[in-house]
């Protein structure tokens, strides 16, 4: 059973690596859409992935969770926006999981992962501000100076 289980994670884990493009297609969405000085913050992937695929640096939740797409603390409190734009963050990225990923969680009947309307988590501060790119995939939105 120990066996069968560790070949079925690590057949997962490469699955997803090797023959999942969506991390890939983020990157590229993300680099056509900033420009190489943009520092974001990401909401819905992890640490790596929105930075390492689309050469920019930014913020987002952890090495092994993402920044919850209901977590606005970042954004919510004035000093900390003002803080953010003062080290030169300009862009708010929302991205939704992966539907390999979805579909493989729905399978297992872990069901953890989810497309969701991405508007609806939009934080309030940022509903007015100019969206620069918006698909099902993903929202980016430009931080006003």
């Amino acid at each position: 059973t120990l066996a069968a289980s560790m070949a079925g994670t690590f057949m997962i884990i490469h699955i997803n690596m090797y023959f999942d493009p969506y991390t890939e297609e983020i990157g590229q969405l993300i680099k056509q859409h900033t420009v190489p000085e943009d520092k974001i913050i990401v909401w819905g992937m992890i640490w790596g992935d929105p930075f390492l695929r689309s050469d920019r640096q930014g913020v987002t939740g952890s090495i092994t969770r993402s920044l919850p797409l209901t977590d606005t603390s970042l954004i919510d409190d004035p000093a900390r926006l003002q803080r953010l734009k003062q080290l030169g963050y300009r862009k708010i990225i929302l991205i939704n999981p992966s539907p390999f990923i979805v579909a493989l969680t729905s399978v297992t009947g872990k069901r953890g992962e989810a497309i969701l309307d991405l508007h609806q988590y939009l934080p309030a501060v940022a509903r007015s501000w100019p969206v620069v790119f918006d698909s099902s995939q993903m929202i980016i939105v430009q931080i006003p100076d």
